[in-house]
């Protein structure tokens, strides 16, 4: 598993970025909107958290688990560069993170960024939290993702099939499929770690 250092520094590599910047004014926007009486983490997941750890995915709406349930957010975006016909980014506001494959630390090795908010305080979850997140639903762009995160070495075959056994002994409901789909993310794994090592 990466460090959160590690992590940390790859993320910022990809903030320069239409997107990444996008993402980083969005938060801006939001800390000077929503005033709070004590800072609020956000857990960002999804397509966002692919973007900034790969640079290679696209997506509109930020996936994000605010530590704060009672928390009425407005609907804000942003552009996505410059341009007048720009497309926006926003947070979607019916992420439930309920529905993802989630590790019971995952909270705990998420990584964080300074914006310099004081109200929002962005953590990114971890590259292996974040391929797990995909393995409930595993339609074809999570395949893509968890591929893009192999290919930036940020995964490993053996760290995901540890890291997601680990996170069906807290499951409550019948995990077979859950199975089939993290052997198939594994598999998958294995063989872009294959080519990268040639």
């Amino acid at each position: 598993m990466i460090s959160a250092a590690e992590a940390a520094l790859l993320i910022q590599t990809h903030l320069s970025s239409p997107l990444g910047a996008a993402f980083r004014r969005l938060f801006e926007s939001l800390d000077a909107a929503v005033p709070t009486v004590r800072p609020v983490v956000v857990y960002v997941a999804g397509g966002m958290a692919v973007h900034l750890y790969t640079g290679v995915r696209v997506t509109h709406d930020v996936d994000a688990e605010f530590a704060a349930p009672r928390l009425r957010l407005p609907e804000l975006s942003v552009p996505i560069g410059d341009a007048s016909s720009a497309e926006p980014l926003f947070f979607d506001l019916n992420y439930n993170p309920m529905f993802a494959l989630l590790h019971r630390a995952h909270h705990e090795c998420a990584v964080a960024l300074d914006f310099g908010t004081r109200h929002f305080l962005p953590r990114i979850l971890h590259p292996l939290d974040l391929a797990t997140s995909k393995l409930a639903r595993w339609a074809s762009v999570d395949r893509e993702d968890v591929v893009a995160l192999a290919r930036s070495g940020l995964i490993g075959p053996s760290e995901l099939f540890q890291r997601a056994s680990e996170v069906l002994q807290d499951f409550v409901t019948d995990p077979a499929l859950v199975r089939v789909n993290i052997r198939e993310a594994v598999d998958a794994v294995a063989v872009v770690v294959g080519k990268r090592s040639r």
